[in-house]
């Protein structure tokens, strides 16, 4: 113990602040898995169907409610005004603020409209207004805490936040047991406005400033163009649980949004990886070590695909943890969801390329038609064959995604590398297809669990043995 707090003192500032920063989003993500089951037990598959809508059109609605100006802007601009941090700050909590007054105003004569069009009542709909102006308030503390690696706010509060929010819902659930989806949802942006609420107050009173012609036109300008982005990305993970709703029933959108959830699970090992890998893969683009590159990312690629395949080998005894009964047919969406998982594990291993040689407008065109496809399958597709063709939807629309994605990396790099092709495609095309064939057996067996028992056994066997590859590729990483 000792030894590992003299390593730790002896770590940079910046290398503390990443490990703290990552097991704060690790915890965070976790409490969110652990309250899970509580609530698909307070609540009917129709009421957690009727949250998930909530959800679903909170990150839609919130693109336009903020401009995302907490996002990549905000990060650019602080360093384009180094010297004005706090009056930066400010202007963009001003403008973010004023673009909510404007898009209330415009809502409160046309609420019955908007309300029949997505399917929430008007508290739930205010109650997005709230929400995302708050979060938008902590995205801009958050970003500045991250950049001057003051990690130790910012992950007491978020831990406080990640603690009292299911917290209070819980309760909330339980007094009012007539108007379940309302309490929870309320409970949640009194929390938000609470804790995050006072961000606006401190910087005004810091900077005085909440109007800046310069700031302003700056972050519009900037962000502006990547809203089409932004929009086609969240419509490309969240359009599916709306479009349930609407031609199905609030019902299977609780249960597709459980499955999903569930599977989206994985995305946190995802994060943690590329949150090493990443800035690895950047080095070694710089100094053109494309070979150990392409191994690394084969080894890691791997790596996500055996931790999906566990999941998918245990879907029926997860979903039974996490949900009543009701929510069993959920299984069944849980294999294509997963390859999902590691089709988007794939898209940093070749966007970073593109980010490096800054080509980020393949990024908009890629996330445009991904979600088109998605939303055009859905329509086409839900009533003819029910709410779990949607996670085949999205599968195939993230498909297209990465396709699109590969195209423009090698567009790159025959543009910028002199035709280098950093990854074979057979080899990645390989191991998605094992994959694949692994999590359709593994459904077939979800009958016979004893089977797949002894398979997640042979899965922990192989990774020990091979636990010196592991250590290996982990020391070319450090």
């Amino acid at each position: 113990m000792d030894r590992l707090k003299k390593k730790y003192k002896s770590l940079s500032k910046q290398v503390k602040a990443t490990i703290w920063f990552l097991l704060c989003g690790l915890l965070q993500r976790g409490i969110t898995v652990i309250v899970t089951p509580i609530f698909t037990r307070l609540m009917s598959t129709e009421e957690y169907g009727q949250y998930t809508l909530f959800s679903s059109w909170l990150e839609v609605i919130g693109i336009f409610l903020t401009l995302r100006l907490y996002y990549g802007v905000f990060m650019q601009g602080l360093i384009r005004y180094d010297n004005d941090k706090d009056e930066y700050t400010s202007a963009l909590q001003g403008l973010t603020t004023l673009i909510e007054i404007i898009a209330l105003i415009i809502y409160l004569p046309f609420r019955e409209i908007v309300n029949d069009f997505t399917g929430l009542d008007t508290i739930l709909t205010i109650c997005i207004f709230l929400s995302s102006w708050a979060s938008a308030m902590f995205g801009f503390w958050s970003t500045r805490q991250r950049v001057e690696y003051r990690y130790r706010a910012l992950v007491i509060l978020t831990l406080i936040v990640a603690i009292i929010q299911p917290v209070s819902g819980i309760v909330a659930v339980l007094l009012y047991q007539t108007q379940k989806v309302d309490a929870r949802v309320i409970s949640m942006a009194i929390v938000q406005v609470t804790f995050f609420g006072w961000i606006f107050i401190y910087y005004f009173g810091k900077s005085k400033k909440l109007y800046s012609k310069e700031f302003w036109i700056h972050a519009l300008k900037f962000n502006i163009p990547l809203i089409p982005h932004y929009l086609s990305h969240i419509l490309l993970n969240q359009s599916d649980r709306i479009m349930i709703a609407r031609i199905i029933s609030k019902s299977a959108a609780g249960i597709y949004g459980l499955a999903y959830n569930l599977s989206w699970i994985m995305t946190i090992f995802n994060q943690a990886l590329l949150k090493t890998l990443d800035p690895w893969i950047y080095q070694s683009i710089r100094v053109k070590d494309y070979k150990r590159l392409a191994k690394v990312s084969y080894f890691a690629l791997v790596g996500v695909s055996i931790l999906n395949i566990s999941l998918i080998a245990i879907a029926p005894e997860v979903i039974s943890i996490f949900a009543p009964q009701e929510y069993h047919e959920g299984i069944w969406l849980v294999p294509p969801l997963a390859i999902t998982v590691v089709i988007m594990f794939m898209y940093s291993l070749f966007a970073d390329f593109e980010f490096y040689y800054e080509k980020t407008s393949f990024v908009m065109l890629a996330s445009v038609l991904g979600a088109i496809i998605n939303i055009a399958l859905n329509f086409y597709l839900l009533p003819l064959y029910g709410f779990q063709v949607a996670a085949y939807t999205t599968l195939i629309g993230y498909i297209v995604y990465i396709g699109m994605h590969y195209c423009f990396m090698r567009y790159v790099q025959i543009k910028e590398m002199n035709g280098i092709r950093v990854y074979d495609p057979k080899i990645l095309l390989g191991i998605v297809a094992v994959d694949s064939i692994a999590a359709a057996i593994l459904a077939s067996l979800y009958s016979l669990p004893i089977i797949r028992y002894v398979i997640c056994v042979t899965i922990i066997i192989i990774i020990y043995l091979k636990r010196d590859i592991i250590k290996d590729v982990y020391s070319i990483i450090r």
